[in-house]
């Protein structure tokens, strides 16, 4: 194994493992009060960590080569996915993004986002003679991720819509698409965003809170104060590990959406700080193989995975010290929950597998 790949499967594991101790940090109190047993969250979070590593390995021996003939059905799957979710699907605070499968929520979105990279990785590798064309690869291409996104909004997710836009933007330009065929595409979505967020009330309260959360402190500014107060406890070196007292029904979604408030909060400047140079290893690492990968198609598959988990990251982190407005994104590895978890360590199996002695950009 070599340099990268070592190093990747270290920061994986690290990430993961201080995972498992935050979430049970985060929903031991909380899963005791509720159902009795402070290892309930936990024991769940295991079972997910050794579904995820399965998926890793699994991803890891099997290869993205292997799977690209499954790219069109692939695709056809997260449509069928994100159909079946609206209809079929659990609401939760408004928002029908779930799926209940054995006692267990199960969120299609997480499989989608890899089905997507993986569609549009052949897709742009296929149509590399003919790249430049507006006509025969952007037009089309753009139809169908204008499709998916049409499905994610139905939902609504506008969080995903847009971290979805964000990959399969960056894949059409690594691959060489005209730069000012995106630009065209992004300043005529900005009028369909201002008026996404105009026509929902909420979204409209979350802009407002993320500009000025004390005008409403105990409605839509709570959980940004909330996790200021909780960073700002932690000081230079944190209250320590399991200390956290936001965590106490102060701050919520303290196990998923503010993970890194509490990271913040018992670990610290230092331990956060730690925790952002671990994902941008992670993301460099992770680049490196993309990069060689035996073909473009593998480089694509590489790049757009790291995408998907380091823009999470960069949102999750950047609405906990109040620089976006709030957004229920996980932070990778880190946060409480099954499908994520699961999906994201099964990209990095991905990853791992497009490792060469040559790669394409070399």
């Amino acid at each position: 194994m070599a340099a990268p790949e070592r190093g990747l499967v270290l920061v994986t594991l690290g990430l993961t493992a201080l995972g498992v101790v935050v979430v049970y940090s985060t929903t031991g109190i909380y899963a005791r009060e509720h159902f009795g047993d402070s290892l309930y969250f936990l024991r769940r979070e295991l079972v997910f960590v050794l579904a995820g590593f399965t998926g890793l390995v699994a991803a890891r021996l099997v290869g993205v080569e292997r799977l690209r003939r499954l790219s069109v059905p692939g695709l056809f799957l997260a449509v069928g996915l994100l159909i079946a979710v609206l209809v079929f699907g659990r609401e939760v605070g408004g928002a029908q993004r779930w799926f209940r499968l054995f006692g267990m929520s199960f969120q299609p979105i997480e499989v989608v986002k890899i089905l997507v990279v993986l569609y549009f990785a052949d897709f742009l590798a296929r149509r590399q003679k003919e790249i430049k064309s507006f006509k025969r690869t952007f037009l089309p291409a753009a139809c169908i991720l204008g499709a998916v996104l049409v499905l994610v909004l139905a939902q609504p997710d506008l969080g995903s819509a847009l971290l979805l836009l964000g990959i399969a933007g960056s894949l059409f330009f690594v691959a060489g698409v005209r730069v000012y065929h995106l630009i065209a595409t992004v300043l005529a979505f900005i009028p369909a965003f201002i008026t996404l967020v105009a026509v929902a009330p909420y979204r409209v309260r979350r802009i407002a809170a993320f500009l000025n959360p004390w005008e409403d402190p105990q409605g839509t500014g709570y959980q940004a104060i909330q996790s200021f107060v909780s960073i700002a406890s932690g000081g230079a070196t944190g209250v320590g590990l399991g200390r956290s007292h936001q965590k106490l029904f102060f701050l919520p979604q303290a196990h998923t959406d503010f993970a890194y408030s509490i990271i913040g909060e018992e670990l610290g400047f230092i331990g956060s700080l730690g925790v952002l140079v671990l994902f941008v290893v992670f993301i460099w690492l992770g680049f490196r193989l993309a990069l060689q990968a035996r073909n473009l198609y593998g480089s694509l598959v590489g790049i757009g995975l790291m995408l998907s988990i380091g823009l999470e990251a960069v949102i999750h982190m950047a609405v906990a010290v109040g620089a976006m407005p709030t957004k229920g994104m996980p932070l990778p590895f880190i946060s409480y929950g099954g499908s994520a978890l699961v999906f994201h360590l099964t990209g990095v199996g991905a990853v791992l597998s497009l490792a060469q002695r040559k790669g394409i950009f070399k």
